[in-house]
């Protein structure tokens, strides 16, 4: 389960996506790792995690997050 120390640790090597999702609201930090989260395989949850991290660094949209 993702929570918010997690995302930051697994943040910690990209310090762009890093500052970017410390300087969002927490209900949209909330967003990102409700979204991680949910996945129940652990290949769609590393999917997740690689596409926020593109989102934060602003190479891909935040729209169909699917």
């Amino acid at each position: 389960m993702a929570d918010d120390m997690e995302i930051e640790d697994t943040l910690s090597r990209d310090p762009v996506a890093l500052a970017a999702i410390r300087s969002l609201p927490p209900s949209h930090k909330r967003e990102y790792v409700d979204w991680i989260a949910g996945a129940k395989q652990p290949g769609t949850r590393e999917r997740r995690i690689a596409k926020m991290i593109d989102m934060l660094n602003g190479k891909a949209s935040h729209h169909g997050q699917g």
